[in-house]
């Protein structure tokens, strides 16, 4: 079975966070295009704002691990690196440690944005910039952090 591979279970993960991004970020992405404005509540712009960097930074940390899990099996010195058996020996995405790795992911991208979430470095608010709901610093300036203007 294909799910019996590491890297596989970290594609999965994957595409669960791509969906997620879908889900919640593409509805507020058309009603922006289509209306010109977001949410009036300040409250949901604040929640899609931070889920949508959320979602995004546990995307990003999961291809980076994907990349880590490919290289740890091209790169092993035990196998040739084409061996379905590499994962019995993997220390770091071997075995069940690969949904350990899963958890890491999330608990980073929390950590990442625990500043945000607390409000020390700045909230989630209306910028009027492509992604709508997006980071202002605490002095109230808005910042594109997806870098569209």
């Amino acid at each position: 079975s294909l799910l019996s591979l590491n890297c596989m279970v970290l594609i999965l993960h994957l595409s669960v966070a791509d969906l997620l991004y879908i889900l919640l970020g593409f509805p507020h992405f058309i009603q922006i295009h289509l209306y010109g404005r977001g949410p009036e509540d300040e409250n949901v712009c604040y929640f899609l704002g931070l889920t949508r960097t959320f979602v995004s930074l546990v995307e990003l940390n999961s291809i980076v691990m994907i990349s880590c899990c490919v290289a740890r099996k091209h790169l092993c010195s035990q196998c040739d690196g084409t061996s379905t058996k590499h994962d019995d020996h993997d220390k770091i995405f071997g075995g069940k440690r690969v949904y350990f790795v899963c958890l890491g992911i999330w608990i980073l991208a929390f950590a990442a944005l625990l500043p945000n979430i607390v409000g020390s470095s700045g909230t989630f608010g209306w910028t009027g910039y492509v992604l709508g709901c997006d980071w202002m610093s605490s002095g109230g300036e808005s910042s594109c952090i997806g870098g569209f203007i």
